[in-house]
């Protein structure tokens, strides 16, 4: 946990040695007055949403969070200007604060480092550029959950820090010697990384000009603050740095700020009732830390001296007016027959002073029952309602004014379309073109192995009343002491080879698969046959494939071959992530997709009641059993310039089982497109069906395509 004031502690330790000795601030964050990433030096070229500020009890500081990620870097970049007004550099001082919250669960590579690069970094990974400092994390063989990192790249200088634990970092760069002395003290003071030298190789500028970080695989969590640059102007040098005035309390129309100034000035302060006061280092109750409290808006002006030299004035403009909290936003994340609804409830506070932790209330009141109330919930909880009625949501944060948010649930939809993977048969998919691509029955390894050596495709069958009184079924078998028990997964594809844009629309009624959508199509030649790549081989987009029984996958494997073969320039390799599904909607309908990911892990565990293990088998392929919901609003921003929705399928370890598209009650039904109901052109051209089959009669309420236009048969 961090301490509010460990870097004017830190700084004391400096000062200390040398009482008389004038600092000068270069370049300094911390980040108590910080509201987002954005109001930081922070950034990153790969994951910028993995920066954020937090803080707890004691204080803000950034923090970085890998989340499901590879290898990503981040960095703060002050740059060299900094350095300008010293004319000549002999030597300058840096200090951070580093805390590791969480180390990596899968790689153990990550770095700390202060570069020396000319503009902010933009790769990703270690640096490759000039350091003054490195910290290397490499694995601890004996046990992978202690931390360690060699120090400058040294194998036999290895720090153990811990986890959880705040560090502050001092390096002393003397740039005429081309040498970096460093040393870390824990909060306690305690010496956590020895007293040690580093010599810079002749090729690396000496000025620092940021901070780097490249976090290890997954999960990695990892906070900075306090990131100083420093001058020490010798003895007799006065020296006036401009305090740092941070709003570090608020209630109700009460604002409290901080004043930070260093040992050494006096800080000169004038509050909002136009009173000045001069105070002393030692005058605070936490040394060099002034705090004031007000309730009358205006301004405050802040500066310290140092005998006859002043700092620049600073001036904060203070609104005393009470705070009201955003409103909730309110996100369908289910939608289904009737009026069954999932709102999903966020609240952005990123905007609001100190960024609170706020919660919220709700009353939902049916049209007919009883109302239902429950409070103090998160922002991204979700709300399930079944009826119609209102919902009423109100945010709520000590010392900021609530805010009530009202969402009338007053639709009733119904399912319009229904594609169904999950039920498609083998006999089905063979007459639309696909062929085998064998039964998956892997007991170990991963990638699409996973759907059947990880076991997590299964239902719990019910024989009794007892807790407990369950036997698990696998409807596809499961890996039995390294051998693979069951039926397996069948598995049909049509190659993308075969894939033809009309054919891409045929295929699942509503949905067009992504064949004529991708970057790199499979197209003709001049004389009208597939395009081949220089080695031969068709190429372009990924083949169609279905799990028998799960759903529609995307192998991400470029082209028709389904093993990789580097002297094939890619083709047969995994290249493609993510593959876009598109979807014929009418405007204000609600398009539903329902996902398996993680190889299973997220499908439903149904317990299920039945008079054998076939009888549970069969409930459990008849059943919706994806549990991912992922909902799309149909209208005129939603769809592209065919009037379709479009949404991304990721590759082999994810299934798309069904995609609904549901209709108020009693709402039109044409396709989303602008010109879906237009009168046709020419009354006698030949009219198509959505997927491109040539009809002589319509049927009234249905999507016909004349003269390349959809219309509503009437």
């Amino acid at each position: 946990m961090k301490k509010l004031n460990i870097c004017l502690l830190a700084l004391l330790a400096m000062f200390s040695l040398s009482a008389r000795a004038g600092y000068r601030v270069l370049f300094t964050e911390n980040y108590e007055s910080a509201t987002s990433v954005s109001d930081t030096k922070w950034g990153s070229n790969a994951n910028y949403a993995g920066l954020s500020i937090a803080g707890d009890d004691y204080g803000k500081y950034v923090q970085i969070s890998a989340g499901q990620n590879n290898q990503r870097s981040y960095n703060t970049f002050w740059g060299k200007d900094i350095y300008t007004p010293l004319g000549n550099l002999d030597e300058y001082e840096i200090q951070f604060d580093f805390c590791v919250s969480a180390m990596g669960t899968n790689q153990y590579n990550s770095e700390v480092a202060i570069i020396t690069e000319d503009a902010a970094k933009k790769e990703n990974g270690p640096t490759s550029g000039g350091w003054l400092f490195k910290l290397d994390q490499v694995k601890n063989n004996d046990d992978a959950s202690i931390l360690n990192y060699t120090v400058n790249g040294n194998a036999s200088d290895v720090w153990t820090p811990a986890v959880g634990t705040w560090y502050t970092f001092y390096l002393t760069v003397n740039v005429a010697e081309r040498k970096v002395s460093y040393y870390a003290k824990d909060l306690s003071g305690n010496t956590a990384l020895a007293d040690g030298e580093y010599t810079v190789p002749e090729d690396v500028d000496m000025k620092a000009s940021g901070l780097w970080y490249a976090h290890a695989r997954y999960q990695n969590v990892v906070f900075f603050d306090n990131i100083s640059v420093l001058k020490n102007l010798g003895d007799g040098v006065d020296w006036a740095n401009d305090p740092v005035v941070a709003l570090t309390g608020l209630n109700q129309n009460e604002r409290t700020y901080t004043i930070s100034f260093m040992e050494g000035e006096d800080l000169h302060f004038t509050g909002t009732d136009g009173n000045e006061q001069v105070v002393s280092f030692y005058d605070c109750e936490t040394q060099g830390q002034f705090v004031y409290t007000t309730t009358t808006s205006g301004s405050i002006v802040a500066y310290t001296q140092v005998n006859e030299t002043k700092s620049q004035s600073v001036t904060v403009d203070v609104d005393a007016s009470v705070i009201s909290l955003p409103e909730a936003t309110a996100e369908i994340t289910s939608v289904q027959e009737g009026y069954a609804k999932k709102f999903k409830i966020n609240v952005d506070n990123s905007n609001v002073p100190l960024q609170p932790v706020v919660v919220f209330d709700y009353t939902f009141t049916p049209e007919n029952g009883e109302a239902v109330t429950k409070e103090e919930l998160t922002s991204g909880s979700v709300i399930e309602v079944n009826d119609k009625g209102t919902l009423v949501v109100t945010t709520k944060a000590y010392g900021y004014a609530p805010t009530t948010t009202t969402i009338v649930n007053d639709k009733s939809y119904k399912v319009l379309n229904l594609v169904n993977f999950q039920s498609l048969t083998v006999d089905e998919l063979k007459a639309n073109g696909f062929e085998s691509k064998g039964v998956l029955a892997e007991a170990t390894g991963g990638g699409e192995n996973t759907w059947t050596s990880g076991g997590r495709l299964y239902a719990e069958w019910v024989k009794g009343t007892e807790v407990g009184d369950t036997t698990r079924v696998f409807p596809y078998g499961r890996p039995v002491d390294g051998a693979y028990v069951g039926s397996g997964i069948e598995r049909m594809q049509l190659l993308q080879s075969k894939l033809t844009p009309e054919k891409a629309k045929n295929l699942f009624d509503i949905i067009t698969v992504w064949n004529n959508t991708m970057t790199s199509v499979t197209s003709l030649d001049a004389d009208g046959n597939f395009a081949k790549d220089d080695n031969g081989n068709v190429g372009g987009t990924v083949n169609v494939e279905v799990k028998v029984g799960i759903g529609l996958i995307n192998p991400g494997v470029q082209g028709d071959a389904q093993n990789y073969d580097p002297a094939k320039k890619g083709y047969g390799n995994i290249r493609v992530a993510n593959t876009p599904i598109y979807v014929d909607a009418p405007l204000g309908s609600f398009v539903v997709a329902y996902k398996i990911c993680g190889y299973g892990n997220d499908s439903a565990h149904p317990y299920l009641e039945g008079t054998s293990e076939d009888d549970i088998i069969a409930q459990y392929k008849a059943m919706n059993t994806a549990t991912t919901t992922e909902v799309y609003p149909v209208n005129e921003n939603t769809v592209d310039e065919n009037g379709r929705v479009s949404f991304n399928l990721y590759r082999i370890d994810t299934a798309l089982a069904r995609v609904e598209v549901l209709v108020e009650d009693g709402a039109a039904t044409s396709v989303a497109a602008p010109e879906a109901v237009e009168v046709v052109e020419d009354a006698n051209a030949p009219i198509y069906t959505i997927g491109g089959v040539k009809v002589s009669t319509t049927e009234a309420g249905k999507i016909y395509i004349q003269n390349g236009k959809k219309f509503l048969a009437k």
